[in-house]
C-alpha cells in the first residue's frame, strides 16, 4: 500500500488552468491523502530469438484524488468551466502491458506492445477520467549492406475511448492508426545519413490526453504528414 498526500496545486491552486486541458482548477487545504493498494504480476519468457514479458496489474484505491466540474464561474472567457478538486471514496484501475520481440532471421526482427488501463469510480460506477485508450504497437527492422543500411516501420493503433468521465467534464476521442517509415545509411565514420515519413496515412488525429483548446472546446490535433532528413 501506499499513500499519497495532496500537492500544492491540489490543495491550494485557485482558479488557473494547470491541467492538460483549459479547464481552470481550483484546490482543497483539507484534501484528504490518497491510498493505494496495488499488485503486479510480471511474467517473462525468453528464448534465443523470442522474448515475451507479461504485465497484470490491478489496484484498489480510497480517496483517490480527482477533480470534477463546478457551477463556478471561470476568470477567463477561454476556459470552459472550473473543477474543484475532490476526494472519491472508492476507485480502481485495472490493466495488461505486452512487450514482443523476435528475430526473425539474422536481417529481420519484429515487436509488438500493447497496453490497456481500465479505470472505474466505485461510488458512482462510472469511469474514471483521463485514462488512455488500448494502445498497440507494432515494429519492423531490417538490417541489409552488412548491417550499414538500417530500415524501419512502425506501425500505431489506438482505439476510441468512449469510457469517459461525466463528472469531470471529459469527452470521448477517436480511434486512430499511424504509419511511420525510416531509414538510415552512415557515411564514413563521423556521419549517419537518416530521412522517412511520419504519419504516413496523413491520419487526422489528437491523443485523449491531448485536451481540447478553448472554451468550444477545439481539438488539438496532432502533426500530419512529415517528411525528414
Amino acid at each position: 500500500s501506499v499513500r499519497r498526500s495532496g500537492s500544492l496545486l491540489e490543495r491550494y491552486i485557485n482558479y488557473l488552468a494547470v491541467g492538460v486541458d483549459p479547464w481552470e482548477l481550483v484546490g482543497d487545504p483539507q484534501i484528504k491523502p490518497e491510498t493505494n493498494h496495488e499488485l503486479d504480476l510480471v511474467l517473462g519468457y525468453n528464448r534465443e530469438k523470442i522474448s515475451l514479458e507479461l504485465t497484470l496489474f490491478g489496484s484498489y484505491m480510497t480517496d483517490y484524488i480527482s477533480s470534477v466540474k463546478t457551477e463556478l464561474k471561470p476568470r477567463l472567457a477561454t476556459s470552459p468551466g472550473v473543477r474543484q478538486y475532490v476526494n472519491l471514496d472508492e476507485a480502481m484501475k485495472t490493466g495488461v502491458e505486452v512487450n514482443f520481440k523476435q528475430q526473425i532471421n539474422p536481417r529481420i526482427s519484429q515487436t509488438l506492445g500493447l497496453a490497456y488501463t481500465y479505470g472505474k469510480d466505485l461510488e458512482l460506477d462510472a469511469p474514471l477520467p483521463e485514462i488512455a485508450p488500448l494502445d498497440l504497437r507494432y515494429g519492423l527492422r531490417g538490417l541489409f549492406m552488412d548491417g550499414r543500411l538500417q530500415t524501419g516501420l512502425n506501425l500505431r493503433h489506438v482505439l476510441a475511448q468512449e469510457r469517459v468521465s461525466e463528472a469531470f467534464g471529459e469527452g470521448k476521442t477517436p480511434s486512430f492508426t499511424l504509419l511511420d517509415l525510416d531509414v538510415s545509411y552512415p557515411i564514413g565514420k563521423m556521419l549517419l545519413v537518416k530521412g522517412g515519413i511520419q504519419n504516413l496515412f496523413d491520419e487526422t488525429y489528437y491523443e485523449h490526453l491531448t485536451r481540447p483548446i478553448g472554451a468550444d472546446k477545439t481539438p488539438m490535433y496532432a502533426p500530419g504528414r512529415n517528411y525528414f532528413v
